[in-house]
């Protein structure tokens, strides 16, 4: 095949065959979203190639310094507490390559289960409290009779994580909302903080698979 790329950005994919006597047919296939998924996929495993590179050499200079004199005191305890973390790092990757796996081979029939995600963000309310250790307050605002169809474990990895992000990037002393209401279209989830957030570049984006902030 021919493959072209317009000056608008689009990828086509060109075939010539035969048809019919003294005539040929033609077919042009826009692959556009083929190519940026492969290329969002190259990128990603970039990404998870770099970031378990910086553990594992972590990992190796520790092990290396330890077999060569005993470590005491608190250069242990430092060394032990670094190694710690970075084994936490490497398992919390390994988590979201093997979440990416489900998601992409989940069956269709698995998405049509009633979810009752009232339940679950009481569970998530409770985990963001632990986990914030008092150093922000929260409300959160639900529906509680608004239950969907969908797959309970993608859905809770989903909610979860967007509520622990503000956890992790808002700052001591302010304010996070969650919010889980019933609207025109649907559902809608959401979380306010006083974050960073996310570029205005990069929203557009963020619903590609693989694509990473």
């Amino acid at each position: 095949p021919l493959n072209l790329v317009l000056n608008t950005g689009r990828h086509l994919e060109i075939r010539v065959m035969p048809y019919t006597h003294k005539q040929l047919l033609m077919v042009a296939r826009d692959v556009t979203q083929m190519h940026q998924l492969e290329g969002a996929r190259r990128n990603f495993f970039a990404n998870v190639s770099h970031e378990l590179r910086t553990p594992l050499t972590v990992l190796q200079g520790y092990l290396e310094m330890m077999d060569e004199q005993p470590l005491e005191g608190a250069v242990r305890e430092k060394a032990l507490h670094t190694m710690r973390e970075q084994t936490q790092r490497m398992e919390g990757l390994v988590k979201q390559l093997l979440t990416l796996s489900k998601i992409e081979a989940a069956p269709t029939h698995l998405l049509n289960e009633k979810v009752d995600v009232p339940m679950m963000l009481r569970v998530v309310e409770r985990e963001a409290q632990t986990l914030s250790q008092k150093k922000q307050t929260f409300t959160f605002e639900i529906d509680n009779g608004l239950k969907v169809s969908g797959n309970e474990d993608q859905l809770r990895s989903a909610i979860s994580n967007l509520v622990y992000n503000a956890v992790n990037h808002t700052p001591e002393g302010t304010h996070i909302t969650v919010r889980w209401q019933r609207v025109p279209h649907g559902a809608e989830f959401s979380v306010e903080d006083n974050g960073p957030g996310i570029a205005p570049e990069h929203i557009p984006r963020l619903t590609e698979r693989f694509y990473r902030v």
